[in-house]
Formats: structure tokens, C-alpha cells, sequence
């Protein structure tokens, strides 16, 4: 879908008396300043539309863009500029995009598409959902939620959409392999590496936010032991900008600990479960009724499960690629 994955056009409906608050506010303020103001922009009319000046829209349509020079206004008058009063009414103008956008009533709006993942020549696809308020997207700081497995979805962590707010969009991904995301069933076991998942979640984090002022990252299972790895590949820039805080849920540091650890609590299973898990990728039926045993006491213990669990079950033994090649 390209770069209209998220709108954040001023003139959406829903966002129109906010983003004109914002205009009027800085009208008011660089007005007084003679830098650009209502004669070289335009104006709000009486209901807080935004009307564009005959400047304005004459030097849209010949394709010229405003530039700012010290000393000139933008490109429509001689007459000098006060930049200290320049300076303040930019300022205020973020301000006022922070604090609006934090006052305002939450509006989450779930956006899904795919998009273009690059990895060693080839081309993929990465399906995401992104709920959250799209305007002033990149002043927001997003929640980005890693899946477990590896061979799972999205959908089993979709609940986590709730946290998302107007300056807390929440997004979710497929990883390669699994769910919408491209399946690749012919890759040989060295295709599958961390190199391969830490690629495509910073594919993911440059898609949304071209700037990175900053983002969390929340990692369950194997999605923590990714999070864990991108971490300590690009830590905090100042300690500030860039990843801010990272969220480890039930994510072993080490995967053979992992696995001692499931084959104690596999012990205490009547011997039919553990001959099923035991069977694995050879006996896929029987492998899940054994798992699904197994996660009915220490993973989901709610029954009938969600329907999200379900789906990210289904969609593991649909294509178990990315499992048994990992």
C-alpha cells in the first residue's frame, strides 16, 4: 500500500477542528510577527476550515515550493522577518501538536496492508496492523508487539491493541513465514537466522516511523528473545531517541533452558500427552492435541480458548516451515 499505509492527511474528517486549532493558533501568533500569515497561507473561515490564500494556491498550481530566507517572508513579501518571534511560533506550533493530540478524545483506527521487506536481493512481503490514531503519527510513540513461535501470528497477541491511544499507536506483525506475510516453504534451514527476523523488524520500525524519535518493543516467547536481540544491536541514541523500552514476556535467554524447563513440566502429563509432544513434526495431528494439552495448563487455561489462539494454532500447523527450520 505503499506510503499511503497511514493517513495523515489535515483534511480528514475526523481530524479537521484539531488541526485547524492548531493553524489558528499559529496564524495568531506569527501574524503579529509580518513572516506569513493569512495573506500569504490563508485563513480559517467561521466554521475552522482552512481556506487557502490566492498566493497560496497560485504558487501550488506552478509547482513552486515556499522557502524561507533570513530577512524575507515565504516567498511573498520583502518585509524582515523576526526570527526570535519565527523561532517561538514554531515552538508553540509542536506544543500545540503534543498537547492536542494528547487532550483530544482517543481515536483508534486499525490499518492493515503489506509492505515491501528487502532482504539479500529478494523481495518480500510483511503483513502488519497498526491501530492508533493517525494524525501526527510520527510525534507518537509506538508499542511494537513481536509474536512468539517461531512459526505463530499476530492474532493470539491482537489484545494488546487496547493500550493503543493517541500518542501510543500499537503495532503488529507477521513475521516472515507465517500468517499473510510471504510463506517460503523452499528455504533451506541457513535462510532462517536471527539476522534474518532483526531485518525485517527494523524494515518494520523505518516503515512507521521514518524519524524514530523513539518506540518500545513488546516481546513474547521467542518474539522476546528477537526483541532482546535487536536491543542489544541498537540501544537507545542519547538515551533518548530510538528504542525506549523493551517488554520480555515468558522469553528464555537461552533456548536449551527453555526447552529443559518444558520437558520438566511435560513430567507431570499423563503419558499419551507426552508421547504426543514428544512426536513433534513427524506426527503433526498428534503433535498439536499434545500441545494443545499441554498449553491448556500452562499457557491458555481460559476454555473454550480465544479465537485468536486458535488462529495463531491454525496458522502454525497450516505452514510449520518457519518451526521445524528453526
Amino acid at each position: 500500500m505503499g506510503s499511503g499505509f497511514i493517513c495523515v492527511c489535515p483534511a480528514c474528517t475526523h481530524h479537521t477542528e484539531l488541526i485547524a486549532s492548531v493553524v489558528k493558533r499559529l496564524f495568531t501568533i506569527t501574524a503579529s510577527a509580518s513572516s506569513f500569515g493569512p495573506e500569504v497561507l490563508g485563513s480559517l473561515d467561521a466554521s475552522g476550515v482552512w481556506i487557502p490564500s490566492p498566493v497560496y494556491r497560485k504558487a501550488c498550481r506552478s509547482g513552486a515550493k515556499f522557502t524561507f530566507r533570513p530577512g524575507q517572508a515565504f516567498g511573498a513579501t520583502t518585509t524582515p522577518v523576526d526570527m526570535s518571534r519565527f523561532l517561538l511560533a514554531a515552538v508553540t506550533f509542536l506544543a500545540s501538536l503534543f498537547s492536542l493530540a494528547r487532550a483530544a478524545p482517543p481515536v483508534v483506527t486499525p490499518r492493515s496492508g503489506l509492505i515491501p521487506f528487502k532482504y539479500n536481493g529478494e523481495v518480500f512481503q510483511t503483513w502488519c496492523i497498526y491501530y492508533g490514531n493517525p494524525v501526527i503519527p510520527l510525534l507518537s510513540r509506538p508499542i511494537i508487539v513481536l509474536h512468539g513461535g517461531p512459526g505463530f501470528t499476530h492474532d493470539y497477541m491482537d489484545p494488546l491493541k487496547d493500550l493503543a491511544g493517541n500518542n501510543r499507536p500499537v503495532i503488529l506483525y507477521d513475521q516472515i513465514g507465517n500468517g499473510r506475510s510471504t510463506h517460503l516453504p523452499g528455504k533451506p534451514t541457513s535462510f532462517w537466522s536471527i539476522d534474518l527476523f532483526v531485518a525485517e523488524l527494523e524494515n518494520v520500525i523505518r516503515f512507521f516511523s521514518p524519524i524514530p524519535i523513539s518506540y518500545d518493543i513488546v516481546g513474547h516467547s521467542w518474539g522476546g528473545t528477537l526483541a532482546a536481540e535487536y536491543a542489544s544491536r541498537h540501544p537507545p541514541i542519547l538515551g533518548f531517541f530510538g528504542l525506549r523500552r523493551i517488554v520480555l514476556t515468558d522469553a528464555s535467554p537461552q533456548r536449551s533452558l527453555s526447552a529443559q524447563s518444558q520437558a520438566q513440566l511435560l513430567k507431570e502429563f499423563p503419558g499419551d500427552v507426552q508421547q504426543a509432544v514428544m512426536a513433534g513434526w513427524d506426527d503433526p495431528p498428534r503433535y498439536r492435541w499434545g500441545l494443545e494439552q499441554f498449553f491448556q495448563v500452562h499457557g491458555c487455561t481460559l476454555s473454550p480458548w480465544p479465537v485468536e489462539l486458535k488462529c495463531s494454532f491454525d496458522a502454525l500447523f497450516g505452514d510449520p516451515t518457519v518451526s521445524k527450520q528453526t
